[in-house]
């Protein structure tokens, strides 16, 4: 079988390892294997340009080093695959030349953007919003103040697009691997697949450290095709007490801060810490905000219905319990808020002018679970605390788009007046934990056991024991084994072993001048 592996985040923990991972595991099964890779031939990188704005420098101050770290770390890896691979970059020599024309006005708004279409099939706008929105952390920046970054990506998104599309066929392509999908020039290779109706399986963290996510036609960004997963996985295990119990542990784990494969959002909150102003007399809604940039533009699966945006629904909800007697809303914003640009954190401060209503801050070290607890309601914009909330037998009110927005559990009010009218009388024939559970137990197995990988922390790892985050000195390393392995081909091996330790001497000092 003719395999393709599109690897484009290679300085990204553990993406391109799991790259490394797909690429030795089909040559272990005899498939030709095409693998690929940047050459430094992408003009606008999305790992280039997240570094820029993290250092406040420019594109082009950034781009030196780190083509270079990144090259290194690419040829390390390649060096430790047993097998024969085809190589080639991941833009065909005819897309390098290609120039496209485009609109200079398309750059002018979110909606100018997302009106821009590939071929019929490829939403190039809405993948584009999606990296930039992602990599500035604001989901209410202007697209006109990054007009030049944006049209460099659209000539790299244009260019892979149809390069994938090249190699799909001249190599005859039966299956493809690409990292998330989500992304811009990610989404480029997915929706090239699609449009010759070529399997794709995206891949990403898995439920915890050890694997990683596969999925086969769809990413895990699809709410239709994850809640599908859910389900599947559920009723194929025929042990019911394993569900029960796995199911329930992924609930507890996060309570008890164990987050799996990510980072937690709790070592600074003290664990049974509740607002100064806390009083259990009344009637207290807990509203748990989202860090609503990795969804805002995905598709028009995740489009909000009841309101335009989180903040607003936000406001509405504060306004409407501003004129309720003994009702107190706590406003918790997420921790991962902390990321995103002041802009954006300065609207959300905004957001609690109410006499009872009190905003929680990111970084408050008041306990979100100690107040999930304890609030009479839960309300979210798709925070996992709304399937949570569920699970811990709380009214979970759930007012946008989530990965468990199909599964029972959650109140989705279809109208604001649906959504008062759940604000003030008291909730007693919310629905049962059964599908919290299935979310928990997929939670907490989802993913493929990687083989060659093997991971230290969040991030980073070996593969095949080597860490390809230092890609000098483990390079070394790797060229040194080999090199001293063959030498078991030319010489006697007992007398092999005895001078191995001089060997491997003499070739650091080689290397190392």
């Amino acid at each position: 079988m003719n395999i393709g592996i599109f690897s484009t985040h290679n300085l990204w923990p553990i993406h391109f390892e799991t790259d490394l991972e797909l690429l030795q595991k089909n040559l272990d099964i005899k498939n030709n294997v095409f693998f690929y890779h940047c050459d430094r031939s992408i003009t606008n990188c999305e790992l280039i340009w997240h570094l820029a704005l993290q250092y406040k420098v420019t594109i082009n101050q950034q781009r030196k080093g780190t083509c270079f770290y990144c090259q290194e770390k690419q040829k390390m890896g390649f060096s430790l695959i047993d097998g024969t691979f085809v190589l080639q970059s991941l833009i065909s020599d005819d897309q390098k030349k290609t120039q496209y024309t485009i609109d200079p006005n398309a750059f002018e708004s979110e909606t100018t953007i997302k009106n821009l279409v590939i071929d019929n099939s490829y939403k190039i706008g809405w993948s584009m919003m999606s990296t930039l929105i992602s990599l500035v952390r604001n989901p209410f920046l202007l697209p006109a103040n990054y007009k030049r970054e944006l049209s460099d990506l659209y000539q790299d998104c244009c260019r892979i697009y149809y390069s994938t599309k090249q190699y799909i066929q001249e190599n005859g392509l039966e299956k493809i691997y690409l990292f998330n999908g989500r992304l811009s020039y990610t989404n480029a290779i997915m929706s090239a697949a699609k449009s010759l109706n070529t399997d794709f399986y995206a891949h990403d963290r898995g439920s915890d450290l050890t694997k990683y996510l596969l999925f086969k036609n769809h990413t895990m960004h699809s709410i239709e095709n994850v809640t599908e997963r859910i389900l599947e996985t559920w009723d194929s295990e025929r042990d019911e007490e394993k569900k029960k119990r796995l199911g329930s542990q992924f609930f507890h784990d996060r309570e008890n801060n164990i987050m799996g494969s990510w980072y937690s959002f709790l070592d600074k909150q003290d664990k049974d810490l509740l607002p100064a102003n806390w009083n259990n007399e009344i009637q207290n809604i807990g509203f748990f905000t989202s860090s609503e940039d990795e969804f805002v533009s995905i598709s028009d699966e995740w489009n909000l219905t009841l309101f335009k945006s989180q903040s607003e629904g936000i406001k509405f909800v504060s306004d409407i319990i501003s004129n309720l007697p003994n009702i107190h809303l706590y406003i918790r914003i997420h921790p991962n808020v902390e990321g995103m640009s002041n802009d954006y954190k300065s609207l959300l401060l905004k957001l609690s002018d109410h006499n009872n209503t009190t905003l929680i801050n990111y970084d408050s070290p008041v306990s979100s679970y100690a107040l999930l607890k304890k609030c009479n309601k839960i309300i979210t914009f798709g925070s996992t605390v709304g399937i949570e909330a569920v699970f811990w037998g709380k009214p979970s009110i759930l007012l946008g788009k989530s990965l468990y927005y199909n599964l029972k559990g959650a109140i989705i009010p279809k109208t604001q007046d649906e959504l008062v009218n759940l604000l003030t009388r008291s909730i007693d024939d919310f629905p049962d934990a059964g599908d919290a559970l299935k979310y928990g137990y997929f939670m907490k197995t989802y993913g493929v056991e990687f083989q060659y990988y093997k991971p230290v922390d969040i991030m980073s790892g070996n593969f095949k024991g080597i860490n390809l985050a230092e890609p000098k000195e483990s390079y070394k390393i790797s060229l040194i084994e080999k090199i001293s392995n063959h030498i078991v081909d030319l010489i006697n091996l007992d007398y092999y072993f005895k001078i191995k330790k001089k060997i491997r001497t003499t070739l650091l000092k080689i290397l190392d001048t």
